[in-house]
């Protein structure tokens, strides 16, 4: 249609050209009247746009009402706050969360290379074990008879 047009404009063009001073005349009305259905074409246009637009409107008005949707601005204004404090939060208790893993992991790595100090109080444990007792505890069978064998046998050699 557009290139119809188009090519209909140029045609009047050229008879414009032809007729001189008629195809003058005659082409200065030919805008005039296209002048004039471009705003009656233009002022319908915005009439169905403005239309349009009202009854959009409606329409989503009693689908908020329906699904009470009221005031969602704002409370969507409220929740992206919330979450952006969240957000912050989580932040410093992943950076905390690194810190104390990196100190952990210093302090395993201090106390792999010193070794850690004996306890004493097993050790004194012991020797006091060792003094309180008198009395000597007695060979063993296999014991005094092996010191008996090997007495024989120095003793013959």
């Amino acid at each position: 249609m557009y290139e119809k047009l188009f090519l209909a404009s140029l045609g009047t063009y050229a008879r414009y050209e032809k007729l001189g001073k008629e195809g003058l005349k005659f082409f200065d009305a030919l805008v005039e009247e296209g002048e004039s259905v471009n705003e009656r074409a233009s002022d319908k246009l915005d009439d169905i746009k403005s239309q349009t637009k009202s009854r959009l409107q409606e329409q989503l008005d009693k689908v908020k009402d329906l699904l009470n949707l009221q005031d969602t601005h704002s409370e969507v204004e409220a929740l992206t706050k919330q979450v952006e404090a969240l957000a912050v939060s989580v932040k410093a208790l992943s950076a905390r969360e690194k810190m104390l893993r990196e100190e952990i992991a210093q302090l395993s790595t201090s106390t792999k290379k010193a070794p850690a100090p004996r306890k004493k109080v097993a050790a004194t444990k012991v020797t006091t074990a060792r003094k309180t007792s008198t009395k000597a505890k007695p060979a063993p069978a296999k014991t005094a008879i092996a010191k008996a064998v090997t007495a024989k046998s120095k003793a013959a050699s």
